[in-house]
């Protein structure tokens, strides 16, 4: 692209404030140029601490020539609006999950992009965090020898009332199933290799807002099995254990810990011991001691994005794709359906 892309940012959200916006602004990649929200503070605030414009109108800063790349950080219920305004522009676009709340929303998307030739990446940030790349690596050399089954555990917490914002109701696209889970059902099928086909039992409660504890049992292509509890106001918790024949794997993301565990040679019990690079994962959990909201995945994913936008099709990314986004979405979408039901529910992909 020749000259440092200049990205903008739709949505001016918790993510983006302290996420999205600070790491653009650090890069050396790509200039951060513009941001739009429909809250005057939340534009003042950003105008302020970033000294970039910040447009009430999605509409108007997608138009904006300096706009070359988007960052669509907005509220579930907009992803699909403001992805297809990025692709009616013919401009590239990483989107935080999921891809969008609805199967009808999530096809418009991925169709639009494939016929106009416009790139867009999902915000499955996780991938690329160190302990996650780490626990791939040894999934991907056998470490575990055949896989089994995978637990994952995560829980965040939420401020009651309206401070809760969007993430109170399943209609504007909040509730733990999009929120929560569409993210460890993106870990599942990237850690594992393997797709999600069914959904063999399902729960949603709502115990102090809409849709704020489920359970899911979900059968991989593979015939192993995966259990995944999504909670809101036990946090904060992430945590991924994969079970093989030979091995298992503990992955949490927040103590920043990756421990393999595999039978004693001799008598009964396990023998446990640190994986991965000791080094790159002493530095995460130093860093995490001193600053313990730190999350390293959402600078590299911007960074990703950036070499993306700059180099084109001829950079490889480690971000997830408009199709791993749309296989997450069917497979949240079969679990709700699930639930409802009462009985197990097959995975129909969005093309489908």
């Amino acid at each position: 692209m020749g000259a440092r892309p200049g990205i903008a940012v739709v949505g001016c959200g918790t993510i983006a404030t302290y996420q999205h916006l600070p790491h653009l602004a650090r890069l050396r990649s790509a200039r951060l140029v513009a941001a739009a929200d429909p809250d005057p503070a939340a534009r003042a605030r950003v105008a302020r601490r970033f000294g970039i414009p910040a447009l009430a109108d999605a509409a108007e800063l997608v138009a904006r020539p300096e706009v070359d790349a988007l960052v669509l950080a907005s509220p579930t219920h907009c992803h699909a609006e403001h992805a297809l305004l990025a692709i009616a522009a013919g401009k590239p676009f990483y989107l935080e999950k999921p891809l969008a709340a609805s199967a009808e929303d999530g096809r418009r998307v991925v169709a639009a992009s494939a016929a106009r030739g416009v790139a867009g990446w999902l915000g499955f940030n996780y991938r690329l965090q160190p302990i996650h790349l780490a626990a791939r690596a040894l999934v991907a050399d056998g470490a575990l020898g055949e896989l089994i089954a995978v637990r994952t555990l995560f829980g965040e917490r939420l401020p009651d009332g309206p401070a809760a914002g969007w993430r109170a109701r399943r209609e504007s696209g909040g509730g733990v199933w999009l929120d929560l889970a569409s993210h460890h059902v993106d870990l599942v099928r990237w850690l594992t290799g393997d797709e999600i086909v069914a959904v063999a039992a399902a729960e949603v409660a709502s115990l102090r807002r809409e849709h704020d504890r489920a359970a899911a049992s979900f059968v991989l292509a593979s015939g192993a099995v995966a259990h995944g509890l999504f909670l809101y106001g036990s946090g904060p918790v992430d945590r991924v254990e994969l079970v093989g024949r030979s091995a298992i794997l503990v992955a949490d993301r927040l103590r920043g810990t990756l421990r393999l565990e595999r039978p004693r040679r001799r008598g009964y019990g396990v023998r446990s011991r640190r994986a991965g690079s000791w080094s790159a994962l002493a530095g995460l959990r130093l860093r995490r001691w001193v600053q313990p909201s730190w999350e390293p995945s959402f600078g590299r994913a911007m960074g990703a994005f950036a070499r993306a936008v700059d180099g084109g099709a001829r950079t490889a990314t480690p971000l997830a794709t408009l199709a791993d986004g749309a296989a997450s979405l069917a497979v949240v979408l079969a679990a709700e359906r699930a639930a409802r039901d009462g009985r197990p529910c097959d995975v129909k992909p969005l093309g489908g």
